[in-house]
């Protein structure tokens, strides 16, 4: 949850920080992760150094630990990407199909509109 006013603090670092490569699609923020994207392995290597190279000009590292370059896959809000395809991941999908049949007109429309969404995958 960090300090009130944290994840302000946070996106304006960013977009000072990665501006250009956020406006170019390169870098894209969710939450508070970073990810860097491309269409060739090559192309990737050149956004990566100008990554690397943003963070060293404002002295910021990165943490090796929490840093994955070139995952195979990876969960991005309970959505599994994986060599660029995206699927609800199975835990939203199993919570979906166990949940009790809906009472309420309203709980019908809530049913629904969570099948429509997890069914564009």
């Amino acid at each position: 949850m960090g300090m009130p006013g944290s994840e302000t603090a946070l996106e304006e670092l960013t977009c000072r920080v990665f501006g250009e490569l956020l406006e170019q699609g390169h870098v894209a923020k969710v939450a508070d992760d970073l990810y860097c994207g491309a269409n060739t392995l090559e192309d990737l290597l050149a956004v990566w150094r100008r990554v690397l190279s943003a963070l060293r000009r404002c002295g910021l590292n990165l943490s090796a630990t929490k840093t994955t370059v070139a995952p195979v896959q990876t969960s991005i809000l309970g959505w599994v990407w994986r060599q660029g395809t995206i699927q609800a991941s199975p835990h939203r999908v199993s919570a979906l199909a166990a949940c009790p049949p809906p009472k309420t007109v309203t709980g019908l429309r809530s049913f629904i509109g969570a099948y429509k969404v997890l069914a564009r995958t």
